[in-house]
């Protein structure tokens, strides 16, 4: 049985032109996975966009016995949490908007 990865992620979702506008400014690459404190995850496909922000810890745990009766938890920041993820990307990458919780499965 194949495993799929499952977690949450808080942060912000980035259109491809405005990431390729950021390389193309700073004369960097966009980097991929962790880069500091902050996760960069692109869309698997075709790069339309990628998510930006932290992986959550959350109770989810790939048990595959139970099916799909296992709820969900999302995992809650507190306000000040939220506050260093923002201030963090605006930091690394000068990207700010509205940041949202994702489930993510890969």
């Amino acid at each position: 049985m194949e495993r799929t990865n499952q977690y949450f992620m808080y942060g912000i979702s980035v259109p491809y032109n405005r990431y390729k506008e950021w390389e193309a400014g700073t004369g960097r690459k966009f980097p991929v996975g962790v880069y500091g404190n902050i996760f960069c995850l692109f869309d698997g496909r075709d790069g339309k966009y990628i998510i930006i922000g932290r992986v959550l810890e959350s109770n989810f745990y790939d048990k595959p016995e139970l099916g799909s009766q296992e709820p969900l938890v999302i995992p809650e920041l507190e306000e000040v949490d939220k506050i260093i993820i923002r201030n963090s990307v605006k930091e690394q990458f000068d990207i700010e908007g509205e940041f949202h919780y994702y489930f993510i499965t890969q």
